[in-house]
């Protein structure tokens, strides 16, 4: 095993470094092309030297409802108009669009801002993130590199991700490389004695790399925004999170301006642990617990005063 710590020369192109622009028409987007990240070992498996590179995520918006921040306010609009949107002509005054958008969003009337829809090409996390990150199925759309069907004993490298504190430390690394060759080795094996790679991908690690095209309405990423942004998420799906809502933010700043942790969105801070987070003291923000609204003991008479609707059994 080599820990060269080189840095891997598969080619990144300018718009990979950049997150380049989404494109709001029928153009086909251009992908970024080559791993970006770190030569943290080579494995000699099958007859040949196969790096395993330590990669970080990367976004990419595919795709993106066009002018999503006047279709937001003309929804807003809409429901305040007694004509028809169709009856207007052009888009709506700038200003106005701003004033409707931050009424409704910051009211919490967030259906107007649904009819928007965002692709994202994603790449460079783990299989134990890529579980958190299909964890929001509320207007949430996935589809996954399949371990199934992609038989990674024909791939030029291997992509792991390694959590920051254990890459910059040589011994940290050492202990967590091990597993990871292992679990290659053993992958190999059992491909090359004729086992389907579907049972094959039994051995493989959560720090295996992932890739995904992930499509969410806007309303849902302002939910999922709120809570992967926070500083007390795992680090890694905070990471994606802010990066996909950079990519969001150049196409729809007028939603996306309101997104983010309930500290910066709302000056209050909701987790448990809150109070020892880094962020409460320089945003400002106010720690709160949540109140219990009734209890099973109380529910019959709080019903019967009709301070809590009664939905039925």
């Amino acid at each position: 095993m080599s820990q060269s710590g080189q840095k891997v020369k598969y080619p990144v192109s300018e718009s990979q470094k950049e997150n380049a622009n989404v494109p709001q028409t029928g153009k086909t987007p251009t992908l970024p092309s080559g791993p970006p990240g770190r030569v943290v070992a080579v494995i000699a498996v099958g007859g040949r030297s196969l790096p395993v590179i330590a990669v970080h995520p990367q976004v990419k918006l595919l795709a993106a409802t066009l002018n999503a921040d006047d279709i937001a306010a003309l929804a807003a609009r809409q429901c305040y108009l007694p004509g028809s949107v169709l009856d207007r002509e052009g888009p709506l005054p700038e200003k106005t669009r701003t004033r409707l958008l931050g009424r409704t969003i910051s009211s919490g009337h967030h259906s107007v801002i649904e009819h928007n829809v965002f692709t994202f090409g994603i790449r460079g996390i783990s299989r134990a993130c890529s579980h958190q990150l299909v964890r929001h199925r509320i207007g949430f759309s996935y589809d996954q590199q399949s371990q199934r069907f992609v038989d990674f004993t024909r791939t030029e490298f291997i992509e792991i991700v390694v959590p920051p504190n254990i890459l910059r430390r040589a011994d940290m690394l050492a202990a967590f490389l091990q597993p990871v060759e292992a679990s290659v080795r053993s992958y190999f094996a059992l491909v090359s004695a004729g086992i389907a790679p579907e049972d094959a991908r039994f051995t493989l690690p959560n720090a295996f790399e992932t890739k995904l095209v992930v499509s969410a309405n806007a309303r849902a990423l302002l939910h999922f925004f709120e809570l992967r942004t926070c500083q007390r998420a795992q680090w890694e799906i905070r990471w994606l999170a802010n990066l996909m809502l950079r990519e969001v933010r150049r196409v729809a700043p007028g939603i996306f301006r309101f997104a983010g942790p309930t500290c910066v969105t709302e000056g209050i801070c909701w987790e448990r642990d809150g109070r020892d987070c880094p962020r409460l003291s320089r945003s400002g923000a106010e720690w709160r617990q949540r109140r219990v609204a009734w209890t099973a003991e109380e529910g019959l008479d709080v019903r019967e005063s009709g301070t809590r609707a009664d939905h039925g059994s």
